[in-house]
């Protein structure tokens, strides 16, 4: 797997100066990994509308057992699959400027990880047959993030050191040990990328139109914040 690494370095003048009463420097280092993703989040919703709240109930549970059966039968892993959100109510609707009652809604979430992304066409255009099911969106994500977090965040803490240590001999001192050592990364979503809001988006489309699909790739940034004692060189 192909990857490139960016380096950035930030000098953060005062960090931390209130809390040491000796001789230290204060740096930053970020890493950003970009890595192709492996692996796709889908976000799925299912809908039933109907005057009876009962039968409504019944027909939406079949919808997303039929979507679970489904899934399941795509060879999507057991325990990727999730619902969630699950709610019915009273569907109101606004027609010439009044509020009315018309039945029942109700809706479930479900959400499922693909981790074999040649089977991306045959899911896509499977639930596009099943009847009142939205895909939301999809998010791009790697099954080894942890993985590369760490080395991200290795790399962050080497430029870290680096940049004070080139920082340290222009003012003619030494990089002593470290005082400090903090993770500032921020945690971030998986890539999103959004594929059809309805189901009525795909229908048209041509199951043999060719490649569909373009991941890119998704960013991994760690960024750390190092204070280090300066030892004088001076006799």
């Amino acid at each position: 797997m192909r990857k490139t690494l960016l380096i950035i370095l930030l000098i953060i003048p005062g960090l931390f100066a209130d809390q040491f009463d000796i001789p230290h420097i204060s740096v930053t280092g970020t890493s950003t990994i970009e890595v192709i993703p492996n692996q796709m989040l889908w976000h799925l919703s299912v809908e039933t509308r109907g005057m009876d709240l009962e039968s409504v109930a019944k027909d939406h549970l079949e919808k997303v057992s039929g979507v679970i059966t489904f899934l399941k039968t795509n060879k999507i892993k057991k325990d990727s699959i999730q619902t969630s959100r699950m709610q019915f109510r009273e569907n109101w609707v606004y027609k010439n400027n009044t509020r009315l009652k018309e039945g029942y809604f109700t809706s479930t979430t479900v959400t499922f990880s693909l981790e074999n992304l040649d089977l991306y066409s045959e899911i896509w255009f499977g639930l596009s047959r099943l009847k009142d099911v939205s895909v939301n969106y999809v998010s791009f994500n790697h099954t080894q993030r942890i993985k590369y977090q760490n080395e991200a965040r290795k790399k962050a803490l080497i430029a870290a050191k680096n940049k004070a240590n080139e920082m340290a001999e222009v003012m003619d001192v030494i990089v002593g040990e470290p005082l400090i050592i903090k993770d500032d990364t921020y945690e971030t979503e998986p890539a999103r990328g959004g594929l059809m809001s309805n189901t009525v988006s795909v229908r048209g489309l041509s199951e043999s139109s060719g490649e569909s699909l373009a991941p890119g790739t998704i960013t991994i940034q760690m960024r750390v914040s190092v204070v280090f004692r300066l030892i004088s060189t001076s006799k």
